[in-house]
């Protein structure tokens, strides 16, 4: 078994780090516990900023992961809305540890002895669809980081999640399940485009690999099973 180390340092203070953070102690470990950060606040919810607070529904505070006072997020004439991420990797640059989109990590999440990635970073092979992924969704983010801390502490097991999100787009309920190849063969299997509700497949390899529905919740967790079903063996 793995021996327990007597210090751990995390490094990234949002939802991944912090869930690894409490997945740690709430599974009994007693040791130093150091998370680092870069942002000048505590680890707050990111999808909200792109919808519940980007329509006015709620206020910043809402979006704190954890109860630490008040954000001040600034007056501004433009507010740009930026998608997708570039891991920040520079500052492991000469650390030998594998670094590619993210840092490179095996089905364990691990990059090297005693040192493992988690959220937006991370880059790991996933054994359910057999490919190499970096997902930057809230979901997995959170899923990831207890895989670490279960890691960290000897329970180490392959992280094979299916990759989930959503999001509203002002009247779209948008929610997509697995992964979405750029050959993909995208095929209607439940409603109509044209009325902007629907449940979309899509196929690599002779195997659906991801839904998506566009208005259709309760359609898309009945087909959500085929991804379940035929994912394996996508690499």
């Amino acid at each position: 078994m793995t021996p327990v180390p007597e210090r751990i340092v995390i490094v990234g203070a949002s939802a991944a780090g912090l869930t690894a953070a409490e997945a740690l102690r709430e599974k009994g470990y007693g040791g130093e516990l150091t998370p680092i950060g870069d942002e000048r606040r505590p680890p707050y919810d990111r999808p909200p900023l792109s919808k519940q607070i980007l329509t006015g529904a709620w206020e910043p505070e809402r979006a704190e992961l954890r109860d630490a006072g008040t954000l001040g997020k600034l007056d501004a004439d433009v507010v740009v809305v930026a998608v997708g991420a570039a891991p920040a990797t520079g500052w492991l640059a000469g650390s030998g540890l594998p670094l590619g989109d993210g840092v490179e990590c095996d089905a364990r999440c691990r990059a090297a002895p005693g040192i493992y990635a988690a959220g937006d970073v991370a880059s790991w092979h996933n054994p359910r669809f057999g490919v190499r992924m970096r997902v930057e969704h809230r979901q997995s983010a959170t899923e990831q980081g207890m895989a670490v801390a279960a890691g960290v502490l000897g329970e180490a097991r392959p992280f094979a999640p299916v990759p989930y999100f959503w999001t509203d787009q002002y009247d779209a309920r948008i929610q997509a399940y697995g992964v979405f190849p750029p050959d993909s063969v995208t095929t209607v299997v439940c409603g109509d485009v044209a009325e902007r509700k629907f449940v979309a497949a899509y196929s690599h390899r002779g195997r659906v690999v991801g839904v998506l529905g566009w208005n259709s919740p309760r359609d898309l967790i009945g087909q959500r099973r085929l991804v379940l079903a035929e994912a394996a063996g996508l690499g």
